[in-house]
């Protein structure tokens, strides 16, 4: 799924997991998602977020960085070893300069729409590029 400047639902038919503590950050977040055509589910900390990807087949996830006391590092490592894509939102400046999670898309929030969900369709897309690179 490629994203284009045309494209008004560049996540839909997706299901995506969000995991965010914060009520106002998780409901704007959560709109924007289903606004650009997610299905979206939540969770507010690591464990339940492992629950609930454990029970899903995830397109891709968006991670609160900060999760009050709680690392992302459980819920992360999860989904990667799953091959589950997924984004780091932070408004927390010590979550951007983590050596861990480098590799991982990083936006600001609260999130531009738009920006958002070009980040998750290209995660995704990154994703099922590499699952088809492994199987040629």
């Amino acid at each position: 799924m490629s994203v284009s400047a045309g494209r008004r639902r560049p996540l839909a038919g997706r299901l995506v997991l969000l995991v965010e503590d914060e009520a106002a950050a998780r409901s704007n977040t959560e709109a924007v998602l289903r606004g650009a055509g997610a299905s979206v589910l939540l969770a507010h900390g690591a464990y339940q977020a492992t629950l609930v990807a454990s029970r899903h087949a995830l397109a891709a996830a968006v991670l609160d960085a900060r999760l009050g006391q709680q690392t992302i590092d459980s819920i992360g490592a999860y989904l990667e070893e799953r091959a589950v894509p997924f984004v780091l939102m932070t408004d927390w400046r010590e979550a951007t300069s983590r050596g861990h999670w480098q590799h991982v898309p990083r936006l600001r929030k609260p999130a531009d729409a738009r920006e958002l969900a070009i980040a998750l369709a290209r995660v995704i897309d990154r994703a099922r590029d590499g699952r088809r690179r492994r199987r040629s």
